[in-house]
C-alpha cells in the first residue's frame, strides 16, 4: 500500500461538526488523519480504525519481540555461517 499520498486534513471544532460526514469518509475511505482544533490548538485526532493503518503512538502488539532462547547464551558453532566460524 501507497501511504505517500496521505495528508493530514486540520480543522475547526465548529467546522468538524458542521463536515463530520466527510471528515469521517476522508478518514475511513482514503486513511486521512483530521487534527480537530480548539481555539486554535489541537484538541482531537481522528484517524482509521482499519488495522491497515498503525497508530504509532500506541504500542503494537503484533511488533513485540519474542526470544525462544536464553539472548544470554553463546551462540551455537553450528548456528553461524560457514564463513564466520
Amino acid at each position: 500500500m501507497d501511504l505517500a499520498h496521505l495528508t493530514m486534513i486540520t480543522t475547526t471544532l465548529d467546522d468538524a461538526g458542521l463536515d463530520l460526514a466527510s471528515l469521517v469518509a476522508a478518514v475511513e475511505e482514503r486513511g486521512e488523519t483530521v487534527v480537530i482544533l480548539r481555539d486554535g490548538k489541537p484538541a482531537a485526532r481522528l484517524v482509521s480504525a482499519s488495522p491497515l493503518f498503525v497508530d504509532h503512538f500506541r504500542e503494537d502488539p503484533r511488533l513485540r519481540v519474542v526470544f525462544h532462547q536464553d539472548a544470554t547464551l553463546p551462540t551455537p558453532e553450528e548456528a553461524w555461517p560457514e564463513e564466520f566460524r
